[in-house]
């Protein structure tokens, strides 16, 4: 089994507010962007499919599956509490099972990344996106930060 690919973005050197192909590249391929929990969409779902569409036929999915797992995960950091009463209780199947967010890790990165990507095979990459989008933002949804980053979101949100 051939190792799975870095991300395309880490370790690069300061633009100095410049955009580099990596800037945008890191924003088209974060899945934070659809508002999963406490953040603000950015762009609507099918906006979010269509742009991963592009990406992965660009990339290929392994790469595109690789940013988007790492970006999710740095992300979602902030994201510490779960609704009351939420069963903690994910699929596998489920990103957040990566251990995103509240959720505790229940398989690697690599794992994830890498049934998904025979997912992507099997079924076709716009079912793929669709499903994993509806399910990202159900499980994350209630969930909430800390009270600082809460009053920063809601700062983000009132300046729109």
């Amino acid at each position: 089994m051939k190792p799975l690919p870095n991300p395309s973005f880490i370790n690069r050197p300061d633009n100095r507010g410049q955009w580099t192909q990596e800037d945008v590249l890191e924003i088209l391929c974060d899945p934070c962007t659809v508002g999963p929990g406490p953040y603000p969409a950015v762009i609507s779902d099918d906006e979010y499919v269509q742009v991963s569409l592009r990406m992965i036929k660009e990339l290929g999915s392994e790469q595109f599956l690789v940013n988007m797992q790492l970006l999710a995960k740095q992300h979602c950091q902030a994201i510490d509490t779960m609704p009351e009463g939420r069963d903690v209780a994910v699929s596998n199947t489920n990103i957040v099972a990566t251990g995103i967010g509240p959720y505790p890790q229940l398989i690697s990165a690599e794992q994830w990344i890498r049934w998904a990507a025979e997912e992507i095979r099997k079924g076709g990459p716009a079912r793929f996106m669709k499903n994993f989008v509806k399910e990202f933002k159900a499980t994350m949804k209630g969930c909430t930060t800390s009270p600082q980053m809460g009053a920063l979101l809601s700062a983000l949100q009132r300046s729109d």
